[in-house]
C-alpha cells in the first residue's frame, strides 16, 4: 500500500536486506509515490528517448577512453550500430558527438597528466553501513546496504581516487 505522508527510514520501516542506491534515495525524496510505483511495485516500465540514446552511446564510448590506444573515431563507429536512431536524432547526433569528441579530449588531457595505476569502467559498488538516523535512533546490529555503479573510478600512483560520473542530462 502506499501512503501520500512521507516517513523517513526508522526502525519500524527499515528492512536489514534492502539494498539502496543514490539514485533510489534521491527519487524517495523527490517523490515517495514515484519511489514506490518504481521501487516497490517495480512498475518501472522504461522508453528510450533520444537522451536515453544519447546517453547510452556516450556511455559506450567514454568506457574505453582510458584504454591503450583509444581512437574516439574507431570506437564511436563500432559503438553506434547498437542503436537505432530516427532521422531527426540522425541530425542531432552529428552536433552530439562532436561534442563528446571534445569533451574525450579534455579527458585525456587530464589523463596524460595523471599517473594512472588503475582505472575501471562501469564499476559495481557495494557498500555496508552501520545505521544510526538523523533523528538520533540507533538500530542495533542493523546494516544497511548502499548500491550504485560508478562511471568510472581511477586509482593514481599517488594513492588518489577520482570518481566520475558522466551526464548527458540536465543533471
Amino acid at each position: 500500500t502506499f501512503s501520500s505522508n512521507f516517513t523517513p527510514l526508522t526502525s519500524t520501516n527499515f528492512n536489514e536486506n534492502k539494498e539502496f542506491s543514490y539514485s533510489s534515495l534521491k527519487k524517495y525524496h523527490a517523490c515517495p509515490f514515484s519511489y514506490f510505483v518504481n521501487y516497490i511495485l517495480k512498475d518501472n516500465y522504461f522508453e528510450d528517448t533520444i537522451f536515453t540514446k544519447f546517453g547510452k552511446l556516450a556511455h559506450e564510448i567514454l568506457a574505453h577512453i582510458y584504454e591503450d590506444n583509444f581512437d574516439f573515431d574507431k570506437t564511436t563507429n563500432d559503438k553506434i550500430n547498437k542503436f537505432e536512431f530516427t532521422n531527426k536524432e540522425k541530425i542531432l547526433l552529428k552536433r552530439f558527438l562532436f561534442e563528446v569528441k571534445e569533451t574525450s579530449k579534455k579527458i585525456l588531457e587530464h589523463k596524460n597528466k595523471m599517473s594512472l595505476k588503475k582505472a575501471y569502467s562501469e564499476l559495481d559498488l557495494k557498500y555496508v553501513i552501520d545505521v544510526n538516523f538523523n533523528n538520533g535512533e540507533n538500530i542495533e546490529n542493523k546494516k544497511i546496504k548502499i548500491g550504485g555503479r560508478l562511471d568510472r573510478l581511477i586509482e593514481t600512483q599517488d594513492d588518489g581516487l577520482y570518481v566520475i560520473d558522466y551526464k548527458t542530462g540536465n543533471e
